[in-house]
């Protein structure tokens, strides 16, 4: 209980830089390290894959973004609680920062599952028109 106990007091949001334990301080920079390489690794791989179609490629592509974007934001957070900025090394900002990923990975998803849909109604209609008479050239 006593670890919980913390997360609920204003202090600990708000407040000052309070130090990190050295585990999460290096959990953090790993994870938005890993992040950044990712985001390039899928946008590297996009690069040179050829065959998939263009809706996916762009979701695909939105994901690698928000893994460098988000990366990128969340060392530049820590870089703000490692110097000891006042207002902008609050962990306050870490939540922010989780919001804007789980808004930003909900958007993507909508995405995906509109992409899906159109694919099937595509099929759809593709053996509904088979049979429909083509103009003649």
């Amino acid at each position: 209980m006593d670890l919980i106990k913390p997360l609920l007091s204003f202090s600990y949001w708000f407040g000052g830089a309070l130090p990190f334990l050295p585990l999460v301080s290096r959990s953090i920079i790993i994870l938005m390290s890993g992040l950044i390489l990712v985001g390039v690794a899928i946008a590297i791989y996009l690069k040179f894959q050829k065959g998939m179609s263009k809706p996916i490629r762009r979701v695909w592509k939105r994901v690698a973004t928000l893994c460098a974007t988000m990366g990128a934001v969340g060392l530049v957070l820590y870089w703000f609680y490692y110097e000891g900025i006042p207002v902008l090394s609050m962990r306050f900002w870490y939540l922010v920062w989780i919001g804007i990923v789980g808004w930003w990975k909900y958007d993507i998803w909508i995405e995906y599952r509109r992409t899906l849909k159109s694919k099937v109604i595509d099929k759809d209609r593709a053996s509904y028109e088979k049979w429909l008479p083509k103009p003649k050239r």
